[in-house]
């Protein structure tokens, strides 16, 4: 990664504090290619093809959305971070990308076939309401398809942002934006949203890195990390993700993190 630098030797950039829009730049590039054994089971289990009209909410930087595409997807992205969707919409010109929140989707009734929340940690929790939510704007027979976190023991993500949590008191870890959910947890969500799971799965996201130096810029680009780094030297907080991938290393001297996550397909009647 090009190193961004200012003229300022107290700037944030200097001191690990990214901009947004380089953030964005980083997650697209290092975090992304992990995900794509998820984002396409889940474009399988929602069975999407061409033509077929679809929502990924919470689409970051548009990965998961640029994958549908090539399946033949009309595409549709919403995220609530504005420097994320300046990203996505470059890389899908044309698309309707918008900023916005789960639980009020400015969309109308039924405008999907397949609604995707592919990215977990875009949103620290799901609620009845943001399902019914999705639910309201997938179309009768649609598919709604839904990534969570599985047990933090499973996940080594969690692992390295629950390091960045504990560098900086009073920040309880189940709002940092990685929750997890209990295997039945999100079934019983979607079920007091009136819907109905239809299918279950399970994938392994492996991020591996050549070394620990070179694995920092991703992990300190994790919005947790950036918003630690506000309160701790960038020095601190890198000896704390050290700590937390000490026993993911590899022989080479640097890391494979696997990351278990889980998804839900609902149906919509």
């Amino acid at each position: 990664m090009t190193r961004h630098t200012v003229d300022d030797p107290n700037s944030d950039e200097i001191r690990g504090y990214l901009r947004d829009a380089v953030v964005a730049e980083v997650w697209a590039r290092w975090q992304e290619p992990a995900q794509h054994p998820l984002w396409r089971s889940m474009l399988n289990a929602g069975r999407v093809a061409e033509g077929a009209r679809l929502l990924d909410v919470g689409c970051g930087t548009g990965g998961a959305t640029a994958l549908a595409a090539e399946y033949g997807a009309e595409v549709s992205g919403l995220d609530p971070s504005e420097a994320f969707v300046s990203v996505a919409r470059k890389r899908l010109p044309g698309a309707d990308i918008r900023i916005g929140g789960l639980e009020t989707l400015p969309y109308a009734d039924g405008r999907f076939d397949v609604v995707l929340v592919a990215n977990p940690m875009r949103y620290a929790a799901y609620s009845v309401a943001a399902v019914r939510e999705l639910g309201r704007v997938c179309a009768p027979r649609g598919r709604i398809v839904i990534a969570a976190c599985t047990a933090r023991q499973s996940c080594g993500q969690c692992r390295v942002l629950k390091a960045m949590v504990d560098v900086v008191p009073g920040i309880p870890f189940d709002e940092c934006g990685s929750r997890s959910y209990p295997s039945d947890a999100l079934d019983r969500l979607i079920e007091q949203a009136g819907l109905s799971v239809i299918h279950k799965g399970e994938v392994a996201c492996e991020f591996e890195s050549s070394d620990l130096d070179t694995d920092w810029p991703t992990r300190h680009s994790i919005t947790l990390g950036q918003q630690s780094l506000r309160r701790v030297s960038e020095e601190c907080l890198q000896e704390a993700v050290r700590r937390a991938v000490w026993d993911y290393r590899t022989g080479t001297g640097g890391g494979r993190l696997e990351n278990r996550v889980r998804y839900v397909a609902v149906s919509v009647h």
